[in-house]
């Protein structure tokens, strides 16, 4: 389970949106691998007996209250306010806010703002104030603008700048001429046999069994579905 989420910062949020250029993007918690007729991929979920199973010690939004335990996996209910957003944020950090952004199934913690120069991290050429707006307080990416640009800022040639379906903005998308250009080394849950390269684009394939989801990351408490 993953801990801090408070410290998701702009930069994190835009460059995990981009990808660095090696792959898709897996699950948040993990792995998977048949795709079903509705489109569902198989996803490592951390198990559980009660929600307690799921909390993070020291973690302000990974307590137990945060999650619900069903079916036997562990389910993260968002945040419950601004101040615990902000428990865990190093100093100087952007201001969170707890929002459930458009079709966001939980809130979640975002940086705040009262300008987009607010939301803008120095160094980061993806993530300048060019490529904001401050929505109603909220920062909000709005997208790559060409493919050269995410070529110089990822520093990589296999990317494209696009919009996938359903994403809210333009994303700098790795591309591939075949799944051996999406694969991680040393990433057993993102190895070649995970991802299959289809119209240039790397697909991530999910995880392959709960055995895959276990070895992978290292832990008996996963279960792929």
């Amino acid at each position: 389970m993953k801990s801090l989420r408070a410290l998701a910062s702009t930069t994190v949020l835009v460059l995990a949106a981009c990808g660095s250029g090696g792959g898709s993007k897996p699950a948040p918690e993990g792995s998977g691998n048949q795709t079903d007729s509705g489109g569902h991929v198989a996803q490592c979920h951390p198990t559980c007996n009660t929600a307690a199973d799921c909390a993070v010690p020291g973690s302000a939004l990974d307590s137990a209250s945060h999650f619900t335990c069903t079916g036997g996996t562990c389910n993260w209910q968002g945040c419950q306010s601004d101040a615990e957003c902000n428990a865990d944020a190093p100093s100087g950090a952007p201001h969170l806010l707890c929002r459930a952004g458009q079709g966001a199934p939980v809130p979640s913690c975002v940086p705040g703002c009262s300008t987009a120069a607010d939301c803008a991290t120095a160094g980061a050429p993806l993530a300048d104030a060019s490529h904001f707006a401050c929505n109603a307080g909220v920062c909000a990416w709005q997208g790559c603008k060409s493919t050269a640009e995410c070529a110089s800022a990822l520093h990589v040639q296999k990317v494209v700048c696009e919009t996938p379906p359903g994403a809210p903005a333009a994303m700098c998308e790795p591309t591939c001429n075949t799944a051996a250009d999406c694969a991680h080394a040393g990433e057993p849950l993102q190895d070649v046999s995970h991802f299959a390269c289809k119209a240039g684009r790397c697909e991530w394939l999910g995880c392959k069994s709960t055995s895959d989801c276990t070895g992978g990351l290292h832990s008996s408490h996963f279960v792929c579905q």
